[in-house]
This record gives C-alpha cells, structure tokens and sequence, in this order.
C-alpha cells in the first residue's frame, strides 16, 4: 500500500461528507455525501443514514437530473416525530424540498416545486419555514411594472452583484410558510430587504430571522434579527447592531435567542450573543474567549453546508470556534463560562448537530479530508481505501517569531519520499481573508507539491483567524507591511534548514494571498517564481469592481475612500512597484470572479509584460473566485496541472 504521491486524478477520487443531523432519539445521523461526477464534469451528492451506534449506514436519496448526472441532494432535516426525511434537491433542475417516508420506503416525494434557498420543520412537522427569493415577473408583468429586458439590468443597489451569483436582478429573498402535505406557500416578509435564517419558535407560533433593513444596510453590512408570527403577523425588530447577526436560536423555554455576530463594523471576531426574545439587551457570551465563532480554517477539500451553532443543550449552548489552526465544539453558559468539548487541537470540526445528550460531528484532519463522528465514534471512513493506497506529507509544526518578536504558527510538508542530505526547493504557500487561517486541515493542492518533490511551508501571519481579536486586526491598513514581514521571517527560518535549497524558492497564493505574492516579487527578488492566484494588483480600482470593495476595502485599508485616499491606495497596491519585479510569475484568474476581479488579473499582466517579466496568464470561463475549491474538475485539474508545470520549469 501507499504506492504512489498524491496525484492530479486522486482530486477526483475523494468523497466529502459534512452537515450530519442526529435524528430526534439520537439513534440515527443523517449526512451528505459529495463526489466528484468526471462526466459530467461536476459534483453530484446524496443522502445517507447511519446508524449511531456505529452498525450500519445506507444511502437513503437516489435523485438523478434530468439532463443526466446525479443530483446535488443535501441539507437532510429530521421531522420532529424522526418518521420522514426532508432535503434539498435539484433533480428537477432548481433545489426544490423532497421529503423521503422512512417508515414507509419508496420514493421522495417533493413538496415545494419552487427553489428554495434553506428551510427547516415546523415543531408540529406539519409545515416548512423556508427561505426563497421573489419570483421572475412574466414578460407581460415586466411590461406592466415598466421593468427592462431580462438582458438589461436597471441598477439601483449599491450591492449589484455577489460572486458565485453574478449581477443580481432584484429579486428578494422571503420568508415563506409551506404545508408539508400540499406544498401550499404563504409568504410571512415582504420588502426590499433579503430575508434569511428563519428559526421557529419552540411553541410554533414565531419565527425569528435575520435581515438587514437599515436605511445603510447596502453600505454598512449590517443585519438585525426580526420576529415575525407564523401566519405573518407582529413583525418586529429584535436587536439594534452595527454589525451583522444571524443563524438565530431560541432556547426550549422560548425565553432567550442566541445568534452569531458582532457589534462593531470593524470587528473580526463573530461571537455568541443572547437577547431575550421578547426584546431587550443582548450579552456576548463568548467576549472572554476572543476566538472566532465559526471553522475558519482554510481547504480545498470541504463542501459542507452544516451548521457550526448555536445550539442550546441542558448544560449550555454548543457552537464551533477556531483556534491556532484547529476548530472544536466549544460550550458557553449564561453566565458567560466557555469551554471545548469535543475535537482535538489537531483536527477541524466544520459542523455539528446535537440531540438528546450526543453530538455529531464532521471532523477532519491535515491527513484526511473529514469523516462523520457520533460522540467518540467515528460512523464513516469514507476516504480509507484511497489514503492507504496514496503516500502522504506529514505537516512539521514549525511556530516561530515574526516582525517584532510576534510568535507565528506555522506548519512545513517535506518532500514526499524525502532523504537526509539531499537538497529540495521549498514553495511557500500564503492563504487569503487576509483573516483566514491554515491549520489542520487536508489540502490536495499541497500534497499534490509535496508528491512532485517540493517542500510545503505555510504559516499564520499576522491577520489570520483563531489568534484573538488584536491579532486579527494587526494587518488592517497594513497590508505589505508587518505581515510582509512575518512571512519572510518563516522563510528565514526555513532557509536555515540543510535541507532546503535557498536558491529554488516559489511562492504562491489565492486572494489576499495572491495580492501578497503580487506584493512579494515587487520587493524581494529572493523566490525564483511565483504562481498568483485570484489576486488583487490594484487596491484603488478594486475598491469600485469588487463585490464587497466599498466596504471591505474600506475597512482594511483603515478606512481610505478613494476621493480623499488616492495616493494611499496606490502605495499599498502591488501595482505601484510592478517595475521591480523580476521573478518570473504565471497569473490564474477566473472571469466570473466578483470577489476579486478579472480586472486585476489583466492589469498585473499587461504591466508586467509591457516590462519585460516572463508571465503567464491562465484565464478560465464561466468560473468564480471558488475555482481550486469548488471549480469544474476538468479546470480544477488544469489549474493545478500548470501551477505544476511551471514551478518545474523554473525551480
């Protein structure tokens, strides 16, 4: 066994499950299962039910499209009598709920032949609250309300687009109540606000939501919750943020709401927050913690849409947080007490249910993709047969001190096959946000490095996620600067090792990432070549191309608006030092990327060229800024098939 490196078709061969739901007797645990459909070129996925106590699991949904290929079917929710299954499908071309008779067997059943966005039973099981956008007018209502062609848009938002959606056509997202039997739809919000998150009542009688409705709400990210009544009636405003909140709670006596967030716009830190559900003053019960809220550790192997909290238990209420490369299950009490329960300090939880005293969880590792756990066992190894024929790269926990003495984590792969006196080029691999992190987690893309004969170093500069607020914040209107610097610390650090040659240095990254490497050749000619991935070159353009831009420039340039911040903007842009490159640099975008866009990729091209730098520019069709996490297979292949060549050809 353990016959060969991990390889460009191994990407197609993992299985990735996550969003495992425990029955309501805890007896069973519903989860998704993703594969890699090569035919078709995409990513088919289906229901399966285990046993929790380990003695069986099946695969219970079936759903095929009808242009061929398997169906995405996900997001299993138990009726609350644990007898039928609900879930998203889209075997009839949209993701519609189809609800699965466990007792009675045979076939799904669909309930909702509109698309739907979530949803989650009534505690009566006789209805669904689900979350859906308004919809498309007909051309005579089109020409009735005086809208334009479908291929025209009349824009008047300041939030147009998003990626991996595109340009938005106004279309809002409601609450709607559906009836579990007919498929009958009220809608209960209405509005030009997007609605989400919709949680009922113990009792059945409200909803709870989350929905940005401020007259800023399109400039400042901000959300609110809001209860509605379950036929639509009493809106009203729950909490008064400056900051978002979401995936809303109600605690079983219905007294008491816990949701996610943050108060302040420029916080980096998502907490647990409580607010009586009658209104009220809200209490972060996580303030001590100074952890994210959330797994925000970084892969390219993860398509899991579970949830990671909160969720009320007897003895507190559970939630995931990120920590220095890892994310556990974490408790908190009223009180504001927080402690781990479950997962180790070298693996990541990315989401979790609990029901009648057991949790179960999605976990993985740096040296497997993820497996479904019940508590302390482990229910799938859907990944065993491939991981024992494939030689893998160990991390090396390698933590060091960056710019001013500040202790780095960081994590090196030696070569696959590595021998003691011998010499091999390093890659280092910087990963995006900039408030990320790496950690404890499986990426292809590094083992497919370490299979071709590379050292893998990659670190957690200041900036990332999991190392208390301070930490996160310590590159905000700094980017290049300390974080430059702690980057080039680890590669110090990693030059001093026999066995790595200093001579045959790469670098690399995706987003912030790429705008780092960007950053990196223009002031260093140390790396030997540099692969940029979905980068940034031009802070001063992005602020105006980019889906979140406005804002999210804003904030992580220390607030510069480009009528008053020009020149500040450019200093902090790659662009600015395009003339001192001299590494030779292959540049992967794609062109339905929103998050960083098109735009940026072509001006660092053309600059470079017209300055003589060997570049390269790799452009996909019909990609997002999701390409090496979620992209077509054929192009997720091809990316990485190039960032291979070309770190052969020059290191």
């Amino acid at each position: 066994m353990h016959d060969h490196p991990v390889g460009l078709p191994d990407l197609c061969r993992f299985r990735l499950v996550g969003d495992p739901q425990l029955s309501p007797d805890g007896r069973r645990v519903a989860f998704t299962q993703v594969e890699f459909d090569t035919e078709m070129n995409g990513y088919r996925s289906a229901v399966w039910v285990a046993e929790a106590d380990g003695s069986a699991c099946r695969r219970v949904t079936w759903g095929s499209k009808a242009k061929g290929g398997g169906a995405r079917e996900r997001r299993p929710r138990w009726s609350p009598d644990g007898s039928r299954l609900a879930f998203l499908s889209d075997r009839s071309g949209e993701p519609q709920i189809w609800v699965l008779d466990l007792a009675a067997g045979g076939e799904a059943r669909q309930v909702l032949t509109r698309s739907a966005l979530s949803f989650s039973w009534s505690p009566d099981g006789r209805s669904f609250v689900a979350v859906a956008r308004d919809e498309k007018p007909k051309a005579a209502e089109r020409d009735a309300l005086g809208l334009p062609p479908p291929d025209v848009a009349y824009i008047t938002r300041l939030r147009y687009k998003f990626n991996g959606e595109g340009i938005r056509d106004g279309r809002r997202k409601h609450i709607y109540r559906v009836d579990a039997e007919t498929g009958a739809l009220s809608q209960l919000t209405f509005g030009e606000a997007d609605d989400d998150a919709p949680a009922w009542s113990p009792d059945g009688r409200q909803i709870c939501f989350a929905s940005a409705r401020g007259d800023e709400a399109d400039v400042d990210f901000s959300a609110d919750l809001y209860v509605v009544g379950a036929d639509g009636t009493g809106l009203r405003r729950l909490t008064d943020t400056r900051g978002p909140a979401g995936s809303p709670a109600w605690s079983p006596d219905g007294r008491m709401i816990a949701y996610l967030g943050h108060h302040d716009p420029v916080s980096r830190n998502t907490c647990v927050y409580v607010v009586p559900a009658e209104g009220g003053p809200v209490k972060n019960l996580t303030a001590a913690l100074d952890r994210v809220a959330g797994c925000d550790v970084g892969t390219d192997m993860r398509m899991d849409d579970g949830g990671h909290g909160p969720t009320w238990t007897p003895e507190g209420i559970l939630f995931v947080a990120t920590d220095r490369g890892s994310a556990r299950i974490y408790r908190c009490t009223p009180s504001g007490e927080v402690a781990p329960v479950r997962g180790a300090t070298t693996e990541c939880i990315s989401s979790f249910s609990s029901r009648g005293g057991r949790l179960a969880y999605t976990a993985g590792s740096a040296l497997n993709p993820g497996d479904i756990y019940v508590d302390d066992r482990r229910l799938t190894e859907v990944n065993a047969a491939l991981l024992a024929e494939v030689r893998l790269a160990e991390p090396e926990y390698v933590p060091y001190q960056g710019a001013d003495g500040l202790p780095i984590d960081a994590w090196v792969m030696r070569p696959v096959g590595w021998e003691s006196g011998k010499r091999y080029p390093l890659i280092l691999q910087i990963h995006g946000g900039p408030h990320s992190s790496y950690g404890h987690t499986f990426f292809h893309e590094f083992q497919y490095l370490a299979g071709l004969g590379y050292g893998v170093l990659y670190a957690n500069p200041r900036g990332s996620q999991g190392y208390g607020e301070a930490f996160t914040q310590g590159c905000v209107g700094d980017w290049g600067g300390k974080d430059y610097e702690d980057l080039m610390k680890a590669v110090d650090m990693a030059c001093s090792w026999p066995w790595v040659d200093a001579g045959r240095l790469g670098v690399t990254g995706g987003s912030f990432g790429g705008f780092m490497t960007n950053w990196i050749v223009g002031h260093t000619h140390r790396f030997r070549a540099a692969v940029t991935d979905r980068s940034i070159c031009n802070l001063h353009s992005f602020y105006g191309t980019s889906d979140i831009g406005f804002h999210f420039g804003y904030r992580e340039t220390g607030g510069a608006d480009l009528w008053d911040h020009e020149e500040r903007l450019m200093q902090m842009s790659p662009l600015r030092y395009a003339k001192n490159v001299k590494t030779p640099i292959m540049i992967t975008h794609s062109d339905q990327d929103y998050r960083c866009p098109l735009e940026q990729a072509e001006q660092w091209y053309v600059a470079l060229r017209r300055l003589g730098v060997e570049t390269a520019l790799l452009r996909f069709s019909g990609e997002s800024h999701e390409l090496s996490r979620s992209g077509k297979p054929r192009n997720r292949i091809e990316r990485l098939s190039r960032l291979g060549e070309w770190f052969g050809k020059h290191l």
